[in-house]
C-alpha cells in the first residue's frame, strides 16, 4: 500500500498491492483502516431528509483507495472495504443495510 511520506514502512505497505485483497493480513487491514480514518471525510450528512451522525460515503473511500494506489480497481476497493467491516469491524451501514459497496 503505498504510503508516500512514510519511508520503509512504504516498501512493506507497497507489497500488499500486488497480493489478492483476499490474502491481506490483518496488520496490513489495520493500516488501511488506519488511512482512511484520517483520509475519508466523516461528518454529519443528510439523506432523505433524515441526518446520519459521523458517517462517510462509502465511493468517497472508493475513489481513496484507488487514487492512492493502495488497490489497482473499484472492485478491489470494495472487496478491501468489506473485508475491513467484517473482519475489523472498522464500520457499518447507516441502517445496517447492506454491505460496503
Amino acid at each position: 500500500i503505498p504510503v508516500p511520506q512514510q519511508g520503509a514502512q512504504h516498501s512493506l505497505l507497497r507489497s500488499s498491492s500486488s497480493l489478492p485483497v483476499a490474502d491481506w493480513t490483518i496488520d496490513q487491514l489495520t493500516r488501511v483502516a488506519a488511512k482512511l480514518r484520517k483520509n475519508v471525510l466523516v461528518k454529519d450528512r443528510m439523506y432523505h431528509l433524515k441526518k446520519y451522525a459521523q458517517c462517510f460515503v462509502a465511493s468517497e473511500a472508493v475513489d481513496f483507495l484507488v487514487g492512492t494506489e493502495i488497490v489497482d480497481r473499484r472492485s478491489d476497493a470494495v472487496q478491501l472495504g468489506r473485508r475491513l467491516q467484517a473482519e475489523l469491524g472498522s464500520f457499518h451501514h447507516v441502517v445496517y443495510d447492506h454491505d460496503f459497496k
